[in-house]
């Protein structure tokens, strides 16, 4: 059986409307879904992306991250 480790701002509510397609056709694939929010969190993850130690195989980059807001 296989494993993602997936970082997301996605809520409780969210994650399984997501992930039923994937997990119907990919049943053998564990997703482990991390809650991630906030500036100091986007701050730690492009250090760790910097440093190559990423603990995440994907990760939800916001909107506001995307446009430099943040």
């Amino acid at each position: 059986m296989g494993k993602v480790n997936i970082g997301s701002g996605l809520t409780s509510e969210e994650a399984p409307l997501i992930f039923k397609g994937f997990n119907q056709k990919y049943p053998k694939i564990k997703v482990d879904l991390t809650p991630v929010s906030g500036a100091a969190r986007a701050e730690k993850l492009f250090n760790e992306v910097l440093a190559g130690v990423v603990e995440f195989d994907v990760y939800d980059v916001p909107a506001l991250m995307q446009t430099g807001f943040v």
